[in-house]
């Protein structure tokens, strides 16, 4: 439907106001019977043609539809005073703070105690005069080298000659072999040079020197573990190069014989250094 036709339709100008076409669509619809759909719809279409086709204004006061009343301005709600807040309160002035007691004084420091000293070195006892092999002792055991000695070259020369010999025929009866001579026993040890030596005591015991390296020693108190400790030297007063030890059995007032082995040392002169005595 054009412009031309829906105005003629409502009975508007082309180009009227959207107010005049709302007003005339609204008399036509009126006026139509209700059962009129076709007439209903003419009109409509034709409204809806004049608006596309109408000028675009602002909504105003006028243009609104003559059905909606006019609305009389509302009196705008004028704000209520708000009461005024209370004035705060002044701050409660901090209570000072109690004055600290005074730290008591410390007790200066005490010096710690001194440490004891090393006890007193009690006086180095005399060592005892080492005791040299008897001078049979000595013979003995230079014959018994002597003979070993001539053993050997005993055995050599046989040997020497039995090399020597020409082969046995078979048949021949072997020659009886040749024994080498006996070896020669070293001789006991006869008295000691210096039987004289006096007795000592040491670590308590009672030590008095025997022939042959041997010392009868007493003590006056129960030392069944007892550790005998002999120095040897190569002099009667020199120092000790070597050391030999032997646990024994010491009873209170019991002598004991101790009987130091040539095989312990090399060296001439033996003498008893130390006893240590042990409960267990």
């Amino acid at each position: 439907m054009s412009p031309l036709e829906a105005a003629d339709l409502l009975g508007v100008v082309p180009g009227a106001h959207t107010a005049e076409i709302e007003r005339a669509y609204q008399e036509r619809r009126a006026a139509t019977a209700p059962d009129d759909v076709a007439r209903q719809d003419t009109l409509t279409r034709a409204r809806e043609a004049l608006l596309a086709a109408a000028p675009w204004q602002p909504p105003t006061a006028t243009s609104a539809p003559a059905s909606e009343p006019a609305r009389s301005p509302q009196p705008q709600p004028q704000p209520q005073p708000q009461p005024p807040y209370p004035a705060p309160s002044p701050y409660l002035a901090q209570q000072p703070y109690p004055a600290q007691q005074p730290y008591p004084a410390q007790s200066p420091y005490s010096a710690p105690p001194p440490y004891p000293g090393p006890p007193p070195a009690s006086p180095a006892a005399a060592a005892p005069v080492r005791r040299g092999l008897s001078a049979g002792a000595i013979i003995g055991i230079s014959l018994g080298a002597t003979a070993l000695l001539l053993a050997i070259v005993l055995v050599v020369v046989v040997s020497l000659v039995s090399t020597a010999l020409p082969t046995l025929p078979p048949g021949a009866a072997p020659a009886a072999p040749s024994t080498p001579a006996p070896t020669a026993a070293p001789t006991s040890p006869s008295a000691p040079a210096d039987a004289s030596m006096e007795p000592y005591d040491v670590d308590g015991v009672h030590v008095r020197p025997l022939d042959n390296w041997a010392f009868e020693l007493t003590s006056a108190q129960a030392c069944p573990g007892a550790v005998v400790t002999v120095g040897f030297s190569s002099t009667a007063d020199g120092d000790v190069v070597q050391e030999w030890s032997e646990p024994v059995r010491l009873d209170a007032g019991v002598p004991y014989y101790l009987t130091i082995p040539y095989s312990a040392s090399t060296y001439d002169f033996a003498g008893i250094d130390a006893i240590q005595c042990q409960s267990t």
